[in-house]
């Protein structure tokens, strides 16, 4: 059966089972991943199928990414999205020592989230071997803007590269 077809009914946690509705009996597992399935949504806006634009949806988009900055090497990058996957590519682009910026249209990062676990990712973060840094700029390299709408991406006219990006505040 097709994977979109399986529904998890219940899982027993310490038994390591999962039962779906597709079966009537159970499914051992040693390790137990659900993935959501979301996807990126695409941008409508002036600038977005630049050569340098990247959506992040599954591996292939990560190997570009990858090449692109290993044979361009940028100094910057802006992430459109402060959800999990945003923050994901901002540790991997602070690694690399690209200088990045977040743009979140929401009112905080992570806005999918309770309120104390997001509290508590921002103040714990440093901890690790990145940081993020909840205020407007950082001494690292990295910002955030939260309650931000970006709404074209400004490319060159000679190489076609987007150089800037032009965001205004809005609600969330």
């Amino acid at each position: 059966k097709n994977a979109s077809d399986l529904t998890i009914v219940t899982t027993g946690y310490l038994e390591n089972t999962v039962q779906a509705s597709i079966s009537t009996g159970f499914f051992d597992y040693d390790r137990l991943v659900i993935c959501s399935g979301a996807k990126p949504a695409a941008l409508d806006i002036p600038g977005a199928s630049a050569p340098n634009v990247f959506y992040f949806r599954d591996i292939n988009d990560a190997q570009n990414i990858k090449k692109y900055i290993d044979e361009k090497k940028p100094s910057t990058a802006c992430i459109i999205g402060g959800g999990s996957s945003g923050l994901l590519i901002a540790e991997a682009f602070f690694e690399k020592g690209i200088n990045t910026t977040i743009i979140e249209s929401s009112q905080r990062i992570l806005n999918d989230y309770e309120n104390d676990l997001i509290d508590f990712f921002i103040k714990n973060a440093s901890r690790g071997t990145s940081m993020i840094y909840p205020g407007p700029t950082s001494p690292i390299g990295l910002k955030i803007a939260q309650a931000t709408k970006v709404v074209s991406l400004n490319a060159s006219n000679t190489t076609g590269h987007i150089y800037s990006v032009t965001a205004t505040t809005c609600n969330g």
